[in-house]
């Protein structure tokens, strides 16, 4: 209905609030959201409308040593090694950002690195039942 503001309830709460801009579910759990359409008191309101949100942990970036940004100047490896236990690793070393789609690698990997400063290894986890981690780099 033009015009109408949008109204909603989350998680059961008794009462409606005034939907101002995006809503924000920040932890991981489960989200059980009701909206409502109100034009004015006289117009009465929408049908309710129910949508449910599962919001999943992010898995723990991979710890890469040498730190990104760390003083170094003769670096002949950089090591991987998972943050969140069983998670998969996916590199790059060719300045690429890294997917789930990138190449996987062991725990505990050591790249090595032929020419320090112009080599960067960049790395996400992702582990069942998380999302993909923040990027590591090195």
């Amino acid at each position: 209905t033009p015009g109408a503001a949008l109204w909603y309830k989350l998680n059961g709460a008794a009462t409606f609030s005034l939907y101002l801009g995006p809503l924000l579910f920040d932890a991981p759990g489960e989200y059980d959201l009701v909206v409502v359409a109100r034009k004015s008191p006289s117009h009465g309101q929408s049908e309710p409308r129910s949508f449910h949100y599962t919001v999943i942990p992010r898995t723990a970036a991979p710890a890469i040593h040498p730190a990104d940004g760390s003083e170094h100047h003769i670096v002949a490896f950089v090591a991987v090694t998972e943050a969140t236990a069983g998670s998969e690793l996916h590199c790059t070393t060719d300045g690429a950002r890294p997917t789930v789609r990138s190449p996987t690698v062991a725990n505990g990997v050591a790249f090595p690195v032929t020419r320090p400063g112009d080599t960067t290894v960049r790395c996400v986890a992702i582990a069942d039942g998380h999302g993909v981690s923040e990027e590591a780099r090195a």
